[in-house]
């Protein structure tokens, strides 16, 4: 938010207070598959379990359980902001752009409203640098990568806490995505018809991908 001289490269930067979840296989029998120039090839595979490690394999089966939901979370939170961004994107270049003093106070109006709501899922005040991650509070995709990373420091099942924080975060990730929603159908909506009237390109929306 305010660094414009960080600019990001073609490839794009790791947005600071975000995460990536990789999620190890548990004990088991596995068949992996190489596909190279149309030709595939498998071969079986046999993951065991760290014999010095505490757990039980049931242990380790809650635990991986538990991961695939906060990641289906993190992506779905990943998306909400990927929707929000794009938005900005066009509200941006409509405020530059425009003459219309009533679109542009309109357009910066709503463009305000968005970073408002993204500030719920992640930091815009965030660089990647120095020590500017210790300077504010956590939003939800950080203390969902936070807990994530917890559960996985060993091979046991998660604690009561782990499930406790767990709900109480998906709780907080569908209010956002519900008002989210409402943004879109109430305010966005509104700024939509004052283009329209005004015969300006609309503002759109990419929906947010499924989640498996």
């Amino acid at each position: 938010m305010y660094e414009p001289h960080i600019v990001p490269g073609p490839n794009g930067r790791p947005a600071p207070g975000t995460n990536t979840l990789s999620i190890l296989a548990p004990p088991g029998r596995y068949t992996v598959k190489l596909t190279v120039g149309g030709v595939d090839q498998t071969q079986p595979l046999v993951v065991r379990k760290d014999p010095n490690a505490g757990g039980a394999d049931a242990d380790v089966a809650a635990q991986t359980q538990a991961l695939f939901a906060i990641r289906r979370d993190l992506n779905e939170a990943a998306e909400a902001v990927h929707q929000v961004e794009g938005v900005r994107v066009q509200l941006e270049a409509l405020a530059r752009g425009q003459a219309d003093a009533e679109a542009k106070r309109a357009a910066d109006s709503f463009h305000q409203r968005l970073m408002d709501f993204e500030m719920n899922l992640v930091d815009l005040r965030l660089t990647g640098g120095g020590q500017d991650g210790v300077r504010f509070a956590a939003k939800l995709i950080s203390k969902l990568g936070y807990l994530a990373n917890g559960m996985a420091s060993a091979d046991f099942s998660p604690t009561n806490q782990h499930g406790e924080v767990q709900r109480i975060l998906n709780t907080e990730l569908r209010t956002n995505l519900t008002a989210l929603d409402a943004l879109f159908a109430g305010e966005l909506a509104a700024l939509n018809r004052l283009l329209t009237a005004k015969s300006l390109e609309l503002v759109t929306v990419k929906p947010r991908s499924p989640i498996s």
